[in-house]
Parts: C-alpha cells; sequence; structure tokens
C-alpha cells in the first residue's frame, strides 16, 4: 500500500470539503468554489495513482496513469481560475476586470489534449503551470499576511509546497539521466504536508 499516497488523498479530500464549507459560508465566493473543485480533482488524481500501484494488469495501470494526468491537468486549470478570482477580488471594485478573464486557465485543458502523448512537452507543462500555481499563491498570501497574522499558517504550508517542488525539479534537473518520479513517497509527504498546513490555515480564516 503506498501510505504517503493515501494520506495525500486524504488531505485533498479534507481541503475539498474545507473549502466548500467556506464557499457556502461566503455565500457563493468563486475562488472557493473553484478551490474545492481541484480540491477534489487532485484527491481523484491522487487516488487514481494508488490504484496505478496496486492493479496488476497495464490496462488498468493505463486507464489510472491517463485518469491521473487528466484529472491532474483539470486541477491546475481549475486551480489558476480560483486564484486569479482571489485577486480579482482584492482589487478595489472598481478597477476589477470582467469575471469572464478568470475562466481563461480553463483553455489549458483543450492545450493539454494537444500535448497529452509528449512526454516533454506535457512534464513542462505540468511544471510551469503548478509551480507557477504555488508560486502566485504563496505571493498572494505573503502580501495577506502584511495586513493581517491570520494568513501564517497559510503561507508556511505553501512554502513548503514551494520548495517540495523546487527541491523535485532540481533532483529532476541535476541528473536528467535518473527518472525521479515526482509523485514519489518523499514528495508525496512534503504535498500532503504543506497541503495540510495551507488547508488548516484556510479552515481557521
Amino acid at each position: 500500500m503506498n501510505w504517503p499516497g493515501l494520506l495525500l488523498s486524504i488531505v485533498m479530500l479534507s481541503g475539498s470539503l474545507v473549502f466548500r464549507r467556506k464557499y457556502i459560508d461566503s455565500e457563493g465566493q468563486p475562488e472557493y468554489g473553484t478551490f474545492a473543485v481541484a480540491s477534489l480533482l487532485f484527491f481523484l488524481a491522487s487516488l487514481s495513482l494508488n490504484y496505478q500501484i496496486i492493479l496488476d494488469t497495464d490496462a488498468y495501470r493505463y486507464a489510472a496513469q491517463l485518469f491521473m494526468e487528466w484529472s491532474r491537468m483539470s486541477a491546475v486549470a481549475v486551480g489558476m481560475s480560483g486564484l486569479i478570482f482571489l485577486i480579482r477580488d482584492a482589487k478595489p471594485e472598481m478597477t476589477r476586470f470582467p469575471v469572464l478573464f478568470c475562466w481563461t486557465p480553463m483553455l489549458l485543458i483543450p492545450v493539454y489534449a494537444l500535448v497529452a502523448d509528449t512526454i516533454f512537452l506535457k512534464e513542462i507543462l505540468f511544471g510551469i503551470y503548478e509551480g507557477g500555481s504555488i508560486l502566485v499563491a504563496l505571493l498572494m498570501f505573503v502580501l495577506f499576511l502584511t495586513k493581517d497574522r491570520k494568513y501564517l499558517l497559510i503561507v508556511s504550508g505553501l512554502v513548503i509546497l514551494l520548495s517540495g517542488y523546487i527541491l523535485m525539479w532540481v533532483f529532476r534537473l541535476a541528473d536528467p539521466a535518473v527518472q525521479v518520479d515526482e509523485f514519489s513517497w518523499t514528495y508525496q509527504l512534503i504535498l500532503a504536508w504543506g497541503s495540510g498546513f495551507t488547508f488548516y490555515g484556510i479552515h481557521k480564516l
């Protein structure tokens, strides 16, 4: 059993429930709704990874891998939309851009379909958008932290997430001949730890 993966799945499902509660309590703020969906999609991606490990046949493993990749990309796209909603809501009302612009990251999904069979381009796409999303979220909440200390837990979680993500890519780029699986147990533990801090910080807001 992939225990780090199971822990990550539980954390992501918990995060989805936290954001869902925030969405209800905020009377429908879209950033909470999109983050709830993104967390749920990451939960499904992590869950499908566990099935890849325990299933015996190549066909099932391939199907689980395919489902994991599409869930992951969809989660990134929806999560980026949530970040844009967050940025929009942080602006004064007179300077906010149109709501439609917040949904532009959804274009990543059809773009991904064009590169899904190209391993190099696919990994570059994931690297840029996942890492960029974590960095943007961190910068946003650092800005919020300068105004209110209640965002400290969220910032701490995002720092852990970004550190783990950078570390994973450093290992991959340091020796391209060594295939470092970005879903290894170490990375999954870091991801679960950072996500847990972040979700708990959101819960405490």
